[in-house]
């Protein structure tokens, strides 16, 4: 009994690493916050992709660009409503299986043909040597490229990319008694120079 509760127990951790290695999803996720200090709430919003293994991508004065383990990604959004209101939200995912397994197959189809070529320079004379030699210099630089473009999709597909934008909130209106909310403009004495702005 113990062996067939041990063979379903390692038949599920199987099954399970299978999925999370053959996951082929580039997913996106852009939304919208509306906050009261645009500053504090970029600084949580990178604290807490970090906390699950996220990086910051990008940070500019209305945006942050970040990368979150694409599991991670619903848990992360969700943590996102303490900081700020949610104005407006976009996902999108898009399945890149069939360019993965094309580069895949491109990269071991010419790695084999990149052997045969090896073979041919030994049992050749001078005069093919070179001409082999130019052959092999292309068809490393395109092993190369395809590696690169691989690589760079493969994580794109661990980590998906998250574009947060802020607004500030609605500030209150000014009080019908003239007096700001900002004490120091009740200094200014505005009053005897609003004829200049006329």
């Amino acid at each position: 009994m113990m062996n067939v509760r041990l063979c379903v127990i390692t038949a599920a951790i199987f099954v399970y690493q299978c999925f999370a290695a053959d996951s082929t999803l580039v997913q996106q996720s852009s939304l919208v916050l509306q906050v009261g200090d645009r500053d504090t709430a970029a600084q949580k919003a990178i604290v807490r992709a970090e906390s699950v293994g996220g990086w910051l991508l990008c940070w500019n004065e209305w945006k942050v660009s970040l990368r979150v383990p694409s599991g991670e990604l619903r848990r992360y959004l969700a943590s996102l409503d303490s900081i700020g209101l949610k104005v407006d939200e976009t996902f999108s995912s898009q399945d890149q299986g069939a360019e993965i397994e094309n580069l895949r197959a491109s990269i071991l189809s010419r790695k084999k043909l990149l052997d045969s070529y090896f073979a041919m320079v030994k049992s050749t004379n001078g005069n093919q040597v070179q001409t082999i030699e130019r052959a092999l210099v292309d068809l490393i630089s395109q092993i190369e490229i395809d590696e690169g473009r691989l690589h760079s999709m493969e994580a794109k597909v661990r980590e998906a990319l998250v574009d947060i934008s802020f607004r500030i909130e609605n500030r209150n209106l000014p009080a019908p008694t003239g007096q700001s909310h900002f004490a120091w403009l009740n200094h200014l004495n505005l009053t005897e120079h609003r004829g200049e702005f006329k």
